[in-house]
């Protein structure tokens, strides 16, 4: 896949077929129009494009009654996944105030006519761009009307019959719902990180924990409790169990992500871990003394063994 971060650095194309949004996590609804660009790039003899934005521009332009926004894919994992998925072009403006403030007509004028081209463009059935999200698919069949290009705008995609949004697979998260949220994403949801030093209690009580650094990070965090969860050391597949809270039995206020590896005792401090939720299996609890909570570390680590083995 050819990435272009940065006007300066964009190829014209005017065979280019794309498709334009944050595509953040890169979920079953982004791959419906993923798969629609492909389909028409295939037959029109074009080149499957993703115009997109960085940073997210809800980090960038507050919005009424939303907080600030976590990320269910930073870049570089988003365009592995567009990759992954046949995009052959990928554009990336960088999103700011000034880009934020362009009117939709001026937004097709200078990307999409002058610097990026394109035979046609593939929107989703919500698709807002431009200042306040103003322009809409009228906008493009307007701009686009006396040119050789096409505007198709695809409809609603459901998985279940659930609307598939970011928005949604966020909030699943965050409660603790990776299951539900791993079938709309359609992929193990994960995070990868540095592993830092930590306070090594995890080792005093027979499971060594890698300490992820999670402070000052955009990237969506699971809510608080234990997972069942996967990752990859040195090209080989583990299992493990993730604990995301507190830790209340011991009087912690900070939050953090503690990962025990089973079957794995190595010197990993200082290395990036990536960990795949798979299923939470419980709430954080806070215990009366350590006994009590390495008894529930046993029952927890036969029961990832259960649903991982």
């Amino acid at each position: 896949m050819n990435v272009y971060h940065g006007v300066e650095k964009f190829q014209f194309n005017s065979k280019n077929i794309l498709t334009i949004g944050t595509f953040d996590g890169v979920h079953l609804g982004h791959r419906f129009l993923l798969n629609r660009v492909n389909a028409l790039s295939k037959k029109n003899n074009g080149v499957s494009t993703v115009v997109t934005f960085d940073p997210h521009p809800q980090l960038v332009v507050a919005h009424e009654n939303r907080g600030p926004i976590k990320l269910l894919s930073m870049l570089d994992e988003k365009i592995e996944l567009l990759s992954r998925f046949g995009i052959e072009n990928l554009y990336i403006i960088p999103f700011d105030v000034q880009f934020a403030n362009l009117s939709p007509n001026e937004f097709i004028q200078y990307y999409l006519k002058k610097s990026i081209g394109l035979l046609g463009v593939v929107v989703g059935h919500d698709h807002g761009f431009g200042n306040a999200r103003k322009g809409n698919i009228t906008t493009l069949f307007d701009a686009f009307a006396k040119n050789s290009v096409w505007v198709e705008q695809l409809g609603q995609y459901t998985h279940d019959d659930n609307l598939i949004s970011s928005s949604v697979i966020r909030k699943l998260l965050l409660d603790g719902k990776v299951v539900h949220a791993n079938e709309m994403l359609g992929y193990p949801y994960s995070v990868k990180k540095q592993v830092v030093l930590g306070n090594k209690r995890g080792r005093q009580l027979g499971f060594p924990t890698a300490n992820l650094d999670i402070a000052n990070s955009d990237k969506l965090i699971p809510g608080s409790g234990v997972y069942a969860i996967k990752c990859n050391l040195q090209g080989k597949a583990h299992i493990g169990m993730a604990n995301i809270g507190t830790r209340p039995t011991f009087g912690d206020h900070e939050t953090s992500l503690e990962v025990h590896i089973l079957d794995f005792d190595g010197d990993i401090y200082g290395k990036d871990l990536g960990v795949q939720f798979i299923i939470k299996i419980r709430n954080q609890i806070k215990f009366e003394n350590p006994t009590d909570l390495v008894a529930q570390l046993e029952k927890d680590k036969i029961k990832v063994r259960t649903i991982l083995s």
